[in-house]
């Protein structure tokens, strides 16, 4: 049996590095997917916001080789 209540939860994904706030497609356990791609950026600390409704998660991760203008997947780890 399936309950349907009409709720659909507003999910962002975003990266934010670079001073910049970059939006994701998807995240895995260890690259996350940018929407559209951007300027190269070097390897560097950043942070990973999932935000669902009105409650974030920011979690420190570090990429290990930067930012590739050519590829929409960044490799990251844990900053922890």
């Amino acid at each position: 049996m399936t309950f349907r209540n009409g709720y659909s939860a507003k999910v962002a994904l975003t990266l934010q590095v670079g001073g910049r706030d970059l939006p994701l497609s998807h995240v895995g356990p260890n690259e996350v997917s940018v929407r559209e791609l951007c300027d190269e950026l070097p390897p560097s600390d950043a942070q990973l916001i999932i935000q669902v409704d009105d409650s974030s998660d920011v979690t420190k991760v570090y990429l290990p080789q930067g930012v590739s203008r050519d590829s929409h997947e960044i490799a990251y780890e844990s900053a922890n």
